[in-house]
């Protein structure tokens, strides 16, 4: 696969995508418009905006959340990075750097919001074949992430690129530039799971590509060859195991990820600790809080590296804490993710009372104050699976921020078919 066929690719998908296909990109953008401005508020979100404040101000694009305009690699990355502040984006992260890029630049070149809709769904597309294509081998002990890498920080500046040039009016041959520039900030890995790198790798990954891009139109060059030739990211990125390219020749819109269900969380948290969140949750319908006083759980420390949480951003990667709040509380939203809460001593006392099950069994297991012990299995994760919930979810996020006028987001999201992309407003 050489950068020009992705481009080729990337630009016959943009051409005509079907109408379900462009409505569940708007419901990406709806969700990831509410992810990020609830993220605004949150410990890294707070970092990253002072961040962008004191090293990119410029009248440019919008930083979801504030009134002033930056840069657009600067707006991107902290859109993204607030965006999945609290791991409560859509399932594989996809969303948050194509949406990123593709709004700042669309603002910044006052592209309208069918060019952005287009763009967002066939960058949502080649985000995910490549994707899955860098992981092909992945349940057999290969791809990239069993070698360590984190597929967002690989994947997510090509596509940002991608995303970004078009909207730029690149030509073909300078989008491709782009995308071989864009390979030179892939990177990023799985050992800061649990860590506030983690969920800064969509913000380095989008503002990596909307400069890439810019590079691009200025001249810069990088390689044809930088996805799969001899030297490059496919072998570099997975011990020289072969990525599995033919699953864009294999691609089409009947197949494609956005006419398909969407994976939109459901609640806060790394995906391998949803199951077990929800079989919590079920078990605490049966019984009360203060029944409980001993919880059992398969460990997945892949994934959710960080039994004591130290800070808000670690929060959604700690199993225990995840499952005692959730247990006290029977909920588990923005509001569990707080430091403030997970503080308290009903949490601490429950947290010191956990357990990983020793047989691995992918059951959550209660002990109760009576004596008896309650079981849950764990299932599938239960996505959000209507647009009226993922409705319901935004409006809860922008209620978490403050001052937000969701009438006002929703209209300028009705509108994107026929008027400029222009600046979000209500935020």
């Amino acid at each position: 696969m050489q950068a020009t066929e992705l481009v080729d690719w990337f630009l016959r998908a943009r051409q005509d995508p079907p109408k379900t296909a462009l409505d569940n990109a708007a419901l990406l953008m709806l969700d990831f418009v509410g992810n990020a401005v609830a993220g605004s508020t949150s410990e890294l979100g707070e970092a990253i905006r002072n961040h962008v404040a004191e090293t990119a101000a410029a009248d440019r694009a919008q930083v979801l959340g504030e009134s002033e305009l930056f840069v657009p690699g600067a707006a991107a990355m902290a859109n993204a990075t607030m965006a999945s502040a609290f791991d409560f984006d859509e399932g594989y992260h996809v969303a948050a750097y194509t949406i990123a890029a593709s709004l700042a630049v669309a603002q910044a070149t006052g592209a309208s919001g069918e060019e952005l809709l287009r763009t967002v769904a066939a960058g949502y597309e080649a985000g995910e074949m490549l994707r899955r294509a860098a992981d092909a081998d992945r349940d057999q002990g290969g791809g990239i992430t069993n070698s360590g890498w984190y597929h967002v920080g690989v994947v997510g500046p090509i596509i940002a690129a991608l995303c970004s040039a078009q909207l730029l009016g690149l030509d073909r041959g300078r989008m491709a530039n782009a995308v071989g520039i864009a390979t030179d900030s892939s990177g990023g890995v799985r050992e800061q799971f649990g860590q506030g790198a983690k969920q800064l790798q969509p913000g380095i990954a989008a503002r990596a590509g909307v400069e890439a891009a810019q590079l691009a139109r200025r001249g810069v060059t990088g390689a044809d060859a930088a996805l799969a030739g001899q030297l490059g990211i496919d072998r570099a990125f997975a011990w020289g195991a072969s990525w599995d390219w033919g699953r864009f020749a294999a691609w089409s819109w009947e197949t494609g990820a956005l006419t398909k269900q969407l994976a939109i969380r459901r609640y806060p948290a790394c995906a391998p600790g949803q199951p077990a969140v929800e079989a919590m949750l079920r078990l605490r319908d049966r019984i009360g809080a203060a029944e409980i006083l001993a919880i059992e759980a398969k460990p997945r420390p892949f994934s959710l590296r960080t039994p004591e949480a130290a800070n808000e951003s670690q929060l959604g990667f700690s199993l225990p804490y995840l499952l005692a709040v959730a247990a006290r509380d029977g909920e588990l939203g923005i509001r569990q993710l707080r430091w403030e809460r997970a503080s308290q001593g009903d949490v601490r006392e429950l947290m010191a009372r956990f357990a990983d099950r020793t047989d691995g069994v992918a059951t959550v297991r209660v002990r109760l104050a009576d004596g008896r012990q309650l079981e849950e299995t764990e299932t599938d994760i239960n996505y959000l699976k209507s647009v009226d919930e993922v409705q319901a979810k935004f409006e809860s996020s922008l209620a978490i921020a403050g001052g937000a006028d969701p009438e006002a987001v929703r209209a300028w999201f009705a509108g994107l078919g026929a008027a400029p992309a222009g600046v979000v407003p209500g935020l």
